[in-house]
């Protein structure tokens, strides 16, 4: 039977990248506010005379008040003694005194900046599959379990081979014949239980197969796909060979064709965008991302 090893090369070296998610990407413009402006401040000047008129100068002044002589001058106003008060403090009297009011402005409140709001609306895509029928199951199943326990033997095999080479090269401090003996055997102990970090993480990576530990043993993702695969399966009554429609998922770059994909990014207004995955060299056995298998690692070489 063939054996599928547990790493395996990328098929291209160019292609490391898993395909991103489809999001439709929409930038929303919010309009800033206005700044209102302050009020300015305002000098009021008061003329006042200490000294007394007589009725004729009052008579004489409101005749120039009249004629806009006053208001030639630069007066602006109907009041007799006011006038009386601006005219005699331009002619510089000893009697008229001149008070000037000083009031502050107030300051004006500054205004917003319009600011721009990015919204990411996910799409969404379901798979068809074929039922799968229960033998068909069973059988998979059979294989999984009869792999995992090829693993766990080989890994027990391989982890017996190390210690006793670790026993025949560690010494024995003089010891012979059964003391000899005792001593090889608690040093194979040691090894295989990993004693003091005997053996390194070779041999720890051993025992973790050896012990069913493992990440790609303890690895639930295939038995929660099938389980979920097995129940929308019993939900939908298919059988045989039926389609078997999955739960929604997050669409990705191949399923930008997809009928439910495009329809709704015509519905979302925004631009199509892939929102980015991480780069799979750790799963890329031979391939970092200073390999000279990388797009444009001789670029400026």
């Amino acid at each position: 039977m063939y054996n599928k090893p547990i790493t395996q090369r990328a098929k291209s070296p160019l292609k490391k990248d898993k395909p991103g998610n489809i999001v439709v990407s929409n930038t929303e413009t919010i309009k800033g506010t206005e700044g209102t402006a302050g009020t300015p401040g305002t000098s009021t000047t008061t003329y006042s005379y200490s000294g007394k008129l007589s009725p004729s100068v009052y008579d004489d002044l409101q005749k120039e008040m009249d004629s806009g002589f006053a208001k030639k001058k630069g007066f602006e106003g109907t009041d007799v003694k006011a006038y009386e008060q601006f005219k005699l403090g331009k002619m510089k009297s000893p009697n008229v005194t001149a008070t000037t009011t000083q009031t502050e402005g107030t300051p004006g409140t500054p205004g917003t900046p319009d600011t721009e709001k990015k919204t990411e609306t996910p799409i969404y895509t379901r798979d068809e599959t074929d039922a799968i029928r229960p033998y068909a199951a069973y059988q998979n199943r059979i294989v999984e379990r009869r792999e995992g326990g090829k693993l766990e033997r080989s890994a027990k095999r391989s982890l017996n081979n190390l210690a006793k080479r670790h026993a025949q090269n560690t010494d024995d401090a003089g010891a012979t014949g059964f003391g000899k003996f005792l001593s090889d055997r608690q040093q194979k102990r040691d090894y295989r239980r990993g004693v003091d970090g005997v053996g390194g993480e070779k041999a720890q990576e051993l025992r973790d197969y050896r012990d069913g530990v493992s990440d790609v043993q303890l690895d639930m993702s295939d038995n929660v796909q099938t389980l979920e695969r097995a129940r929308d399966q019993r939900k939908q009554g298919a059988s045989g060979n039926d389609a078997v429609i999955s739960d929604p998922r997050l669409a990705n770059q191949p399923d930008i064709l997809a009928a439910d994909v495009q329809g709704q990014i015509s519905n979302n207004v925004g631009d199509v965008e892939f929102t980015p995955f991480k780069k799979m060299y750790a799963k890329n056995v031979g391939i970092r991302a200073a390999s000279p298998m990388k797009k444009g690692y001789f670029k400026g070489k």
